[in-house]
């Protein structure tokens, strides 16, 4: 049975993709989700996932200097 990490709200991905995506440890990652500066989904008790537009989003506004253009 495969599992799709692709929902109506976008694809998922997980804690260790984003870290590769802005070259960060997974402990930075995790920690800005915590603070509330990254957003997550909670799947079960222990699963987090980031939406794959959010870290696109947040990489293009760091990538553009802090959204001026």
């Amino acid at each position: 049975m495969t599992v799709s990490n692709k929902t109506p709200e976008g694809e998922f991905i997980t804690a260790e993709e984003v870290a590769q995506i802005f070259c960060l440890p997974i402990t930075k990652i995790k920690r800005l989700a915590r603070s509330g500066d990254l957003p997550f989904y909670k799947f079960g008790h222990r699963t987090i996932r980031f939406r794959k537009i959010d870290c696109d989003k947040m990489a293009q506004y760091f990538l553009v200097g802090k959204g001026k253009a």
